[in-house]
């Protein structure tokens, strides 16, 4: 089987990681898998198979030029094209409709929500239109949690397969626990400038916390000069790879994650598969893993407040940082690649 994955770019992004692990996992499998890019990019820190085959387009092109330059380059023999953002779901659905391709929409974020509150507002309001009408395309939908699938079925009366997401539990592991031993407390979270992300209300959290904990906080974040004002100790880092990221959720006694809406939530589940206690909000998609008190504290999303006095919990009472210690990563390991992977070329398989 030959599978396409039509892509805008390669980033660091959680989305296009879990592609390439996609592609990765086919290879592996037997089959051909090929990747299109229309930009020149900046790469990825993310492993890839040299199997996987990479077309990339060389000129620079407007939005419509990388459209058409995808349904020109999606191979001719290719058995399966794979969208995975609303502009590739276009090019997907005209180049499968008019051949014997099948196409797939690999959906992992409700998109129209990118749209409400950042660039030029009469774009966004057409980028966020685009985005709802690609949902309605003829494409078998494909998502990564049930959240997720609620919110397309309730939009679309269209009930997407559900594909969860994997972590390398042999890298993402606890074997190495290099934690704080000291009176200050670390604790990590993740840089966005994306205000979705939920950072405002994390650096407040930080504001209760310093009256009453000695804390460090270990920032990790890939979003270039980033500053940041607080009145605790802290460490900005930027991983280039997997092994030094999961050094970092192995140095944190706790990983704070302020997102306010997420189709599944990757960093938690890392964190967990390396036996850092978890303090989440209740931002959607974490859900399909994340269980309030028995794996982590899940709180409300934008309440500053709660997510203080969830992180002090866990840092006041070393039973309970051991117990959603330990729950996490028995939860970690029930979500891996492979699994991932597998369920992914059987859909294939089924509608193929």
């Amino acid at each position: 089987m030959h599978v396409t994955f039509p892509l805008m770019e390669l980033s660091k992004a959680g989305g296009i990681r879990v592609i390439l692990e996609l592609a990765n996992g086919l290879v592996k499998h037997g089959h051909r898998v090929t990747i299109l890019l229309t930009r020149q990019t900046i790469g990825t820190s993310f492993p890839l198979d040299e199997g996987v085959q990479i077309k990339q387009s060389i000129a620079k092109k407007s939005v419509l030029g990388e459209l058409w330059w995808l349904i020109r380059n999606i191979p001719n023999d290719s058995d399966i094209v794979v969208a995975n953002y609303y502009l590739t779901s276009y090019p997907t659905a005209i180049v499968t409709f008019f051949s014997k391709k099948k196409g797939f929409y690999f959906i992992q974020d409700y998109e129209p929500d990118f749209f409400i509150r950042s660039g030029n507002g009469k774009l966004n309001v057409v980028k966020r239109m685009l985005a709802i009408i690609s949902y309605y395309l003829p494409l078998c939908q494909i998502t990564i949690s049930s959240w997720l699938q609620d919110i397309l079925y309730g939009l679309t009366r269209k009930k997407a397969f559900i594909i969860n997401d994997g972590v390398d539990t042999d890298l993402f592991s606890t074997h190495r626990n290099d934690k704080n031993v000291k009176d200050v407390k670390c604790l990590m979270c993740f840089g966005r400038k994306d205000q979705r992300k939920g950072f405002s209300d994390l650096l407040d959290a930080v504001h209760i916390l310093s009256r009453k904990i000695h804390l460090k906080l270990l920032i990790v974040t890939q979003d270039k000069d980033f500053g940041v004002i607080l009145p605790v100790p802290i460490e900005i880092v930027s991983p280039s790879n997997d092994d030094e990221l999961a050094n970092c959720y192995r140095r944190a006694d706790v990983f704070a994650f302020p997102s306010l809406r997420e189709g599944f939530g990757l960093p938690p589940l890392e964190a967990m598969a390396c036996g850092t206690p978890v303090v989440t909000t209740d931002c959607g998609g974490v859900l399909e893993y994340a269980e309030d008190s028995l794996n982590c504290l899940v709180v409300p999303v934008a309440n500053p407040e709660a997510m203080a006095e969830g992180i002090r919990k866990i840092l006041d009472d070393d039973d309970l940082a051991l117990r959603l210690s330990q729950a996490g990563r028995k939860t970690a390991c029930r979500f891996t690649w492979g699994d991932m992977v597998t369920k992914f070329e059987s859909l294939l398989d089924k509608r193929y």
